[in-house]
């Protein structure tokens, strides 16, 4: 079930924008989702609190 997991992910940065893999675990369920608007927007945030994550470039570059 990926929508609880969505709505708790985003609970979680709701509470704390800065959340480090909060973003990048969105970015991922919202691919899942197919929604690649919303993965990359996720992903860019993640990006500007982890800019040196192996996982956001690596996830990029499948974007």
């Amino acid at each position: 079930q990926i929508g609880p997991a969505i709505a708790a992910y985003e609970k979680a940065v709701a509470a704390d924008p800065k959340l480090p893999g909060s973003h990048l675990a969105l970015a991922l369920l919202w691919l899942q989702q197919g929604d690649r608007g919303r993965a990359l927007a996720e992903l860019e945030a993640e990006a500007k609190i982890t800019p040196d994550s192996v996982a956001v470039q690596q996830l990029r570059s499948r974007l």
